[in-house]
């Protein structure tokens, strides 16, 4: 939950570092002309925007903890196994194994191991059980 609340914070903060730019660059684009090349009609404001800047800024924390509060809980899996090569047990020698799966929604889990034991001439017996 907390990699998902961080991640979310610095994409957003990479979105407003992004407007905070372009506006920059349009600013100074702008300001380099000569004379207005477009005629800029001023259109009555929106209800509900504003130009006060602490407005603004309440808006922007506002929308940062509604995102993070409501964003959806990160569920991940992890897998760790351990891959045996594929060459046959020498005689006399164990491999031992035990896989353990568990299931959130159903709070559910099994244990699966296996025992594998080679009896020598390049054949091996093995056991699995699962629980």
């Amino acid at each position: 939950m907390i990699g998902l609340l961080i991640f979310t914070a610095a994409m957003l903060a990479g979105c407003i570092f992004l407007l905070y730019f372009l506006v920059a660059l349009w600013r100074d684009a702008h300001k380099q002309r000569r004379g207005p090349r477009v005629e800029i009609i001023k259109l009555p404001s929106r209800r509900g925007f504003t130009n006060n800047k602490s407005t603004n800024l309440r808006m922007v924390a506002a929308f940062l903890v509604l995102t993070t509060v409501f964003a959806a809980p990160a569920l991940a899996q992890e897998t760790i196994f351990n891959v045996p090569s594929g060459d046959i047990l020498d005689k006399d020698k164990i491999y031992g194994e035990i896989d353990f799966a568990y299931l959130w929604d159903a709070s559910a889990g099994t244990y699966t191991p296996r025992l594998v034991a080679g009896i020598g001439h390049r054949v091996e017996v093995g056991i699995l059980a699962s629980m």
